[in-house]
């Protein structure tokens, strides 16, 4: 089973698109390569150039909503949650979330 710890990493603000690409395949796309572990900036218009014969394509069509709390701690520290998803229903009243800062 695979460990949510596993896929957080340092993302710096200015890198979190705000607006979409105007034309949708332009959008960025990061490629890594398996053998080197070397990563490599590209565009979705490339894709179809990308992939061979027996690849695997994941596809990620989660949505962000634009949901954002800002707290701060006595000592001055602060934080921000991002509210991602509404949890089920039958998992109670709520959301899921991705803590940051003191929030962890």
């Amino acid at each position: 089973m695979f460990r949510l710890e596993e896929y957080d990493y340092e993302l710096p603000g200015e890198l979190i698109a705000q607006v979409p690409a105007p034309k949708r395949d332009h959008s960025r796309l990061l490629l890594l390569n398996r053998q080197t572990k070397v990563t490599e900036d590209s565009y979705f218009f490339n894709l179809p150039d990308l992939l061979n014969p027996g690849d695997t394509l994941v596809v990620n069509d989660t949505r962000v909503i634009p949901a954002r709390l800002q707290g701060r701690k006595e000592s001055g520290g602060r934080g921000t949650v991002s509210l991602s998803s509404r949890r089920p229903k039958t998992a109670g009243r709520g959301w899921t979330s991705r803590p940051s800062g003191f929030c962890q």
